[in-house]
């Protein structure tokens, strides 16, 4: 019984590499040896996406207050909404670039950031009067806005493995910067926070995914 079993397993083998195919690998592994790419830790680029992030929330509260395109009273007034998208744009963060993050702490993030989309809508009053701009203005911004967190973020992605999650986790954290922006100057009702504000966190989102599937990546750890 032992012999037919050996015998079995032993037709089971791959048959071992030829002398060609190790030497090729051998080289391939000198050739990416030899480049010395830095080695980057994801805390390092957590850094960078959140400082990316904070910090131009941070800038954007001085620039409306420098020109006047904001009272202290609102900002004392939308200071809970500000927090809480500081605090999601960390947790997604963490959630998308964390190489030990599992799925269920990423599947909680992303449903926190829908809690976070509605509690704006659900704490914003009613607007005060007719808007300065239209609507679609308030849209625009916030993409814009999105563009250099949402590089930064999708950069630090490239050194993981592909993941459709990780890449919405990856664009609503870069979202939460405009719908900050949002929360300082825009004084229209729920309605338009839902469609203008939320359409364009949702937008970046999108763009997250679409554009982390194009480019190259440099390792695929989990």
């Amino acid at each position: 019984m032992t012999s037919r079993l050996d015998e079995l397993l032993k037709t089971m083998n791959p048959p071992a590499p030829s002398a060609g195919a190790l030497e090729r690998a051998l080289l391939a592994a000198r050739q990416e040896l030899a480049q010395k790419r830095p080695v980057r830790r994801w805390r390092t680029e957590l850094g960078w996406s959140l400082a990316a992030v904070w910090g131009l929330s941070a800038v954007a509260v001085a620039v409306v207050l420098a020109a006047g395109l904001g009272s202290a009273a609102l900002l004392g007034a939308r200071t809970p909404g500000l927090l809480v998208l500081g605090a999601t744009a960390a947790l997604c963060l963490v959630a998308a670039l964390a190489p030990r993050a599992g799925l269920r702490l990423r599947v909680l993030s992303a449903a926190g950031a829908g809690v976070s989309a509605a509690l704006l809508v659900l704490a914003r009053a009613p607007a005060v009067g007719p808007a300065a701009f239209p609507e679609w203005v308030c849209t625009a911004s916030h993409l814009a806005a999105g563009v250099l967190p949402l590089g930064v973020a999708l950069f630090a992605l490239r050194h993981t493995a592909p993941n459709a999650l990780r890449s919405t986790l990856v664009g609503l954290g870069a979202g939460t910067l405009g719908a900050c922006i949002g929360e300082l100057v825009c004084q229209q009702g729920p309605r338009h926070v839902a469609t203008y504000h939320l359409g364009a966190w949702a937008t970046v989102a999108l763009l997250a995914v679409f554009v982390s599937r194009i480019l190259p990546r440099r390792a695929y750890a989990p």
